[in-house]
């Protein structure tokens, strides 16, 4: 005996679909929104307060700290 599911499909309508041939969701993987995240997606960090392009953290902190303003970086 198969195992039904009642599924809801994109016009907003429900489906009886067999259970075993659904493939499960796929869980989206979270965006690394830290500093070091950033660089390692895009290569790269552009600082406004000292107009130059940090290619690591450190670069950048110390660009941002003697342009006299302050970040915090929940990593």
């Amino acid at each position: 005996m198969a195992i039904l599911k009642l599924v809801k499909n994109m016009e907003g309508k429900y489906d009886w679909v067999d259970a075993e041939s659904m493939t499960p969701a796929r869980k989206k993987e979270k965006e690394d929104l830290t500093v070091d995240g950033y660089i390692n997606k895009h290569g790269g960090i552009f600082s406004h307060a000292d107009s130059k392009v940090h290619y690591s953290k450190r670069s950048y902190m110390d660009g941002i700290k003697a342009a006299g303003c302050h970040i915090k970086d929940y990593k």
